[in-house]
């Protein structure tokens, strides 16, 4: 059994103070993409990071990070193996590769108050996402549904030429071309 949800709570204080300012926004990377890209190409994430974090996380940290305390206070350079230690611990669903990456991004965007997005599935022409519950899905040469909490579903997908995701004045581009989530790319 794991840690109790104190311990657990204790463990992963997270904070603004390591917040390096590399968060991406629109008017960072430049707005909309100006081609389509070839969605076929384009792989969703095995495990969405929004769902991960509901099933795995939310028991100590609350619905959608709810119960962390702002300002986080891990360091961004040491919050891939803060995050990587409690899903193989604590949560005990460990992750790595692409989905891991994902929910550190996740993590990211809660502190930084942006946004997240992520593809996550393909039902024939449609695309499925996870998005933070209190954004919308901004999406240029198709349609986007919410189809739950945190999930969209975008219609048209073969005419897409770019997918934003809006929480008030906050806005990220997801892109596709380069990553099927928000966040850092290069990392």
């Amino acid at each position: 059994m794991w840690a109790t949800r104190a311990a657990c709570v204790g463990a992963l204080a997270l904070g603004l103070a390591g917040c390096d300012g590399n968060a991406r926004s629109e008017r960072e990377i430049g707005g909309p993409a100006s081609d389509a890209v070839e969605l076929a190409s384009i792989k969703p994430l095995d495990v969405g990071p929004i769902s991960y974090f509901e099933d795995s996380c939310a028991r100590c940290h609350g619905a959608f990070g709810d119960l962390y305390a702002l300002p986080f206070v891990t360091p961004d350079e040491e919050l891939p193996r803060v995050i990587e230690e409690m899903a193989a611990g604590p949560a005990q669903a460990p992750l790595d590769g692409a989905p891991l990456a994902a929910l550190i991004d996740y993590h990211r965007s809660m502190r930084d108050g942006l946004p997240f997005a992520a593809l996550v599935g393909r039902e024939g022409e449609h695309l499925v996402f996870e998005v933070t519950p209190d954004a919308a899905l901004e999406v240029d040469g198709g349609a986007a549904t919410r189809v739950g909490p945190y999930l969209w579903r975008v219609s048209n997908a073969s005419g897409v030429m770019s997918i934003r995701a809006r929480q008030g004045d906050a806005g990220v581009v997801l892109p596709l071309g380069e990553s099927p989530w928000t966040g850092r790319v290069s990392d």
